[in-house]
Formats: structure tokens, sequence, C-alpha cells
């Protein structure tokens, strides 16, 4: 999913010429971690919350919000946050590999 503006500006346009199907097998198949898996290991979830966007993300940030075992970030964007918010999308992310 990702919102294409009727006259979208260049970032949008690289994009959307990049842009290949998701696999479907990343949702459906189960993994195994092995050593404890992500035991102890720092999670950060980052909510775009910009748009309506697909509702199991929301129910998904709503659990996550208040779990001591996560960081809870929000994004004032929609899905497409790396197009309309790269700097504040890549200091999140620099922010959840430091931690």
């Amino acid at each position: 999913m990702f919102d294409i503006p009727t006259d979208p500006p260049e970032p949008y346009r690289w994009v959307e010429r990049r842009i290949t199907p998701h696999p479907v097998r990343t949702q459906i198949e189960p993994i195994r971690l092995e050593n404890g898996g992500s035991d102890g290991l720092p999670r950060t979830y980052i909510l775009c919350a910009g748009s309506e966007g697909p509702a199991p993300f929301k129910v998904l940030a709503k659990r996550i919000r208040n779990d001591p075992t996560w960081r809870y970030r929000e994004l004032p964007t929609g899905h497409d946050a790396m197009v309309t918010m790269p700097e504040e999308t890549a200091a999140l992310l620099i922010e959840a590999a430091e931690s």
C-alpha cells in the first residue's frame, strides 16, 4: 500500500519505479529463533500515525504502546514515511539501532 499523489514529486516517482510485490510468506511462515530469540534485545515499534492505514498496525500499536519491553514511537505521516519524512524516519531507525 503506497499512496501516490495525483501529481507526485520526484521522490514518489523514484519509489514507484522500484515497488515490487511483498512476499506473502514473510507474513504467514513461522520462524524459529535460536539462543533465546529476541529475549532481552531492545525492541522499537514505529507507528506511522498520519493516515488511516491498515487496521492491524494500529491494533498492534495499541498493544505495544504500554508494554515496557518495547520502545514506542510515532511519525505523523502515512505508511510511506521513508518518502514523506525521510530525515525523521532515519533518526528513529538510528535511535533504535543505537539502543
